[in-house]
């Protein structure tokens, strides 16, 4: 049994490994883009699954690989989305700060 599961584990870390030199160049990257956002997501999960936040770690590692699924499938960035989405909500004081003036000196 466990000869099984390592030779499906070498298989797929084997297909993982191999995947991104039969593709191009842009799917090359969207593929490294995937991989590094799902480590990511993994380690913030371990670290609050080690702080004594399990729910909370797997509920923030299954929203972040989603929002990385979605960016890497459909390029679609949640986060600027988001940002976009909370400055119409509140824009807060916008020109509140008058610009400093031209700080060239006329010779």
């Amino acid at each position: 049994m466990r000869a099984r599961v390592a030779l499906a584990a070498a298989a797929i870390a084997a297909v993982l490994f191999l995947l991104p030199l039969g593709l191009g160049d842009y799917w090359s990257y969207q593929l490294a883009l995937y991989y590094l956002y799902a480590i990511a997501a993994l380690g913030l999960g371990l670290c609050w699954g080690r702080a004594g936040f399990l729910p909370l770690g797997m509920a923030g590692a299954a929203a972040a690989l989603a929002a990385a699924f979605v960016n890497a499938a459909f390029g679609l960035c949640l986060g600027c989305e988001m940002y976009v989405l909370i400055h119409r909500i509140w824009p807060g004081q916008q020109g509140a700060v008058p610009p400093e003036p031209d700080k060239e000196v006329a010779a």
